[in-house]
């Protein structure tokens, strides 16, 4: 789907002189505009308190994570810290965690260290957000044999 356009607007005609060869030439002068659309707009803490209306234990994985991200989207914590800060089970945390890899809504940067897909969720400016695409794009994705072999032995 979709979701920016490009606006394209004819300004006007400009002539231009090479400093080089004196040759004058006309150009059309074109003014650009990019712009979002076929988004929805959430308000995160409106959607995260009906997470926890809902209570499923993985919504509430979730919402731990939405909740705790720093600027770059990424959230320090182990297993065992969200499951004990949830009060559920680390095999729940551990399957959560496995699900939102397969479906590259997470990340995992170093031990320790994950970081959620900014094309999903992130706060803060478009420069900002495109800067922090393009560092989680570099993130190596894990195969679905990767995350079975780190959930076996972690």
């Amino acid at each position: 789907m979709q979701t920016q356009r490009d606006k394209n607007t004819k300004i006007g005609r400009k002539r231009y002189v090479d400093p080089d060869t004196g040759e004058e030439r006309w150009f059309d002068v074109i003014s650009q505009e990019a712009s979002d659309f076929n988004f929805n707009k959430i308000w995160l803490a409106l959607l995260m308190d009906s997470i926890d209306a809902v209570g499923n234990k993985k919504m509430q994985v979730l919402k731990w994570l939405m909740s705790n991200k720093d600027s770059k989207n990424q959230i320090i914590g182990t297993q065992d810290r969200i499951a004990k800060e949830i009060g559920i089970s680390k095999p729940t945390v551990n399957e959560t965690i496995r699900a939102l890899k397969h479906v590259d809504a997470i990340r995992q940067v170093q031990s320790g260290v994950l970081q959620l897909n900014p094309e999903m969720i992130f706060k803060g400016h478009k420069e900002r957000r495109m800067s922090v695409i393009l560092e989680y794009k570099e993130l190596p994705h894990e195969t679905d044999d990767q995350i079975k072999e780190g959930n076996e032995n972690g």
